[in-house]
């Protein structure tokens, strides 16, 4: 399948409206049933998905799309929604109310300094397991060569942690804590240290 991976900002305002629509259709059929019901955590969410990747582009945030096309018709078939600082809520403090720390590496606030947060990502389920959420994930990698790229994943969510670790991730914090779609949940937190961030901190 031909995909182009490309940068929601540099597009027109019709297109940015049209894939936008694909976008928000992706969102919504990871978090609900046809019902309106909301779908359990463990296979359909590949991020800590709770809110629409509506972005704001003044706070350096970013939206990437994964488009193909089909039938002469181009169509957005996954998305990664990127942060460019980490936000308090996803850093570990061990005096939060409901956190249970299970996990946390030596060095998991210093690898934090230098990092972005892949807020979330979402890959159209009639698209699974064709390779787009890798692709999105190399682009992205390439594309902030001098910055470490931390993310969030429930820890029942096996198909996701296992993509990540094929794309260099590695497990640095594990928790215990509510979640805002409900209830109590794990949590990994999954880093891929940039090799020249490795340089640096070994020289």
């Amino acid at each position: 399948m031909k995909l182009s991976i490309l940068d929601y900002d540099m597009l027109s305002n019709d297109d940015k409206q049209r894939f936008l629509e694909d976008v928000l259709m992706i969102w919504h059929s990871l978090m609900y049933d046809t019902k309106g019901n909301n779908i359990p955590n463990d296979n359909n969410e590949w991020f800590i998905v709770s809110t629409p990747p509506i972005h704001n582009p003044s706070k350096g945030e970013k939206l990437y799309l994964a488009i193909t096309e089909i039938d002469n018709e181009e169509l957005v078939v996954g998305y990664l929604y990127i942060e460019p600082k980490i936000n308090p809520i996803h850093k570990l403090y061990p005096d939060e109310k409901g956190v249970e720390i299970l996990y946390i590496s030596q060095d998991f606030y210093e690898e934090q300094e230098n990092a972005i947060y892949a807020n979330q990502m979402g890959i159209s389920k009639e698209f699974h397991s064709m390779g787009i959420a890798s692709k999105l994930l190399n682009f992205i990698i390439e594309k902030y060569r001098n910055k470490n790229i931390l993310l969030a994943v429930f820890a029942k969510n096996i198909k996701a942690i296992n993509c990540y670790k094929k794309n260099g991730f590695e497990i640095i914090a594990k928790e215990r804590s509510e979640s805002t779609l409900g209830g109590k949940h794990e949590f990994l937190y999954m880093i891929f240290k940039q090799k020249y961030m490795r340089r640096v901190n070994n020289d």
